[in-house]
């Protein structure tokens, strides 16, 4: 599985943009993550600002609580900027819930005759979200400690981390769809180079402001593309 096979599987993912079940599961899947990550921003805004005395952000006229209040507010500011870097990992969690539509969108389109896909349960998609979620905070924190000792290559560590990331998570994302977790691992193991360099490009896509919200699908749409691909040159 070389470069081009991954321009051209990236391109056709492009393509693909104006489907109107891709068009849902972006507006869908943005929309819920936005959603969630202002929840918990109100929700922690309460809870500390609550251990204060007050009812939090929204405790505008509690005389006795303006401790509570800057607290509530400082909270929900701060997990506001945060959500800058949570929203492309909690789109992602919240993509394994719509990634059936766009892998079957994929492949009723470029390959008809595939063999039927495996479903995956709820309890699964949300085990493997919360799991992607954790790894993405873990490596991007070492990533973090990384780049300090290694400013001028900050910007490959980030890269480099989050593609490796990307990669596994929608490459098992999409393998998982065919073949049990422990083939689809496998398969990510015999292609790691590959994976891992696609994984680089979706990274890069993180840092362009609206496009990055995109990412998730077209990740999924990708790597559709490279497995079915690469199963079929097998």
């Amino acid at each position: 599985m070389g470069l081009g096979v991954i321009a051209r599987s990236f391109l056709l993912a492009l393509q693909q943009l104006p489907d109107p079940r891709f068009r849902r599961v972006v507006v869908s899947s943005i929309l819920i993550t936005l959603a969630a990550l202002f929840t918990l921003a109100v929700a922690l805004s309460f809870v500390l600002g609550g251990f204060f005395g007050s009812f939090g952000l929204f405790s505008f006229w509690d005389e006795q609580g303006h401790a509570g209040w800057w607290v509530g507010l400082g909270s929900f500011i701060i997990l506001s900027v945060l959500s800058v870097f949570l929203i492309v990992p909690t789109a992602a969690m919240v993509s394994g819930f719509f990634a059936d539509h766009v892998a079957s969108a994929v492949e009723e389109r470029h390959y008809p005759h595939v063999r039927h896909s495996r479903a995956q349960s709820v309890g699964d998609i949300v085990k493997d979200g919360i799991n992607f979620l954790g790894l993405v905070i873990l490596v991007n924190s070492l990533a973090l400690l990384v780049s300090l000792f290694l400013l001028p290559f900050s910007l490959f560590v980030f890269l480099a981390a989050n593609g490796w990331l990307l990669g596994r998570e929608y490459m098992h994302m999409v393998a998982q769809r065919h073949v049990p977790l422990q083939e689809a691992r496998v398969f990510r193991k015999a292609h790691s180079g590959s994976v891992w360099s696609a994984g680089i490009l979706m990274a890069l896509l993180l840092g362009i402001p609206i496009l990055n919200l995109l990412v998730p699908v077209l990740a999924i749409a990708t790597f559709t593309h490279l497995f079915h691909r690469v199963s079929f040159s097998a």
